[in-house]
């Protein structure tokens, strides 16, 4: 059974599990050469530091920021609330 190491394709879909890849390139563990990421119809290639240096598509690996963006704004929405009230 070929491995990851081996050179066998494997099918990702989360986000942990790319960015897991991207580490792994970054220890050298990963041949940069042999990784690359399809998203839609773009094929998205990492350098030897794990980072993907192409336009970042859309929709690619960004739940997580969006989740984080998310909180920090509401958190900002709701400070200014706190503020206006403690003013008045």
């Amino acid at each position: 059974m070929k491995t990851i190491l081996d050179g066998a394709h494997v099918k990702l879909g989360t986000e942990l599990l790319i960015d897991w890849v991207r580490v792994k390139v970054k220890e050298g563990v990963l041949d940069h050469k042999n990784v690359q990421f399809k998203f839609k119809d773009k094929i998205l290639k990492c350098d030897e530091e794990g980072q993907i240096n192409e336009h970042w598509p859309e929709g690619f690996c960004d739940q997580h920021m969006n989740a984080l963006m998310r909180i920090l704004k509401r958190s900002e929405k709701e400070k200014e609330k706190r503020k206006l009230n403690d003013n008045i």
